[in-house]
């Protein structure tokens, strides 16, 4: 593993040479999901949030799924239902993702907490503060 930061794919590219080495896809999973969590207990992690116009997904041709740049992903709970499901489709970076391969996308990060936020699609890249109440 090459440097400290964790943003989603990327450091699992860089485990590849590794993970190559095995021959069940499961165990390759597996290990992806291990490097995800190893990386993420480093205390020395920072919190990446991908800019706005760069991709905060990048699909994963081995494993057919989708997967996190970074640790924040700004989306879209879409308008129209998606066919394939009958639910509102998440939209990522112009990507409508069924809630499945939404799970996907967060199952790298299994064990960790998650906030959501839901703000105007214009306040997505500069949310306001939340009032505590």
């Amino acid at each position: 593993m090459t440097g400290k930061s964790i943003n989603g794919n990327k450091h699992i590219l860089n485990g590849l040479k590794y993970i190559n080495q095995l021959t069940d896809s499961s165990k390759k999973k597996l290990t992806l999901q291990q490097l995800v969590y190893q990386q993420m207990n480093d205390t020395d992690a920072k919190l990446i949030e991908i800019a706005d116009g760069s991709p905060q997904i990048s699909f994963n041709q081995e494993f057919q799924e989708w997967g996190a740049e970074g640790h924040v992903l700004r989306c879209i709970v879409g308008a129209e239902t998606d066919h394939r499901s009958g639910q509102p489709a998440i939209v990522i970076d112009d990507h409508e993702l069924s809630w499945l391969e939404f799970g996907h996308v967060v199952s790298h990060f299994e064990g960790w907490g998650m906030r959501i936020v839901f703000v105007s699609e214009d306040e997505l890249c500069n949310p306001p503060l939340p009032v505590v109440r």
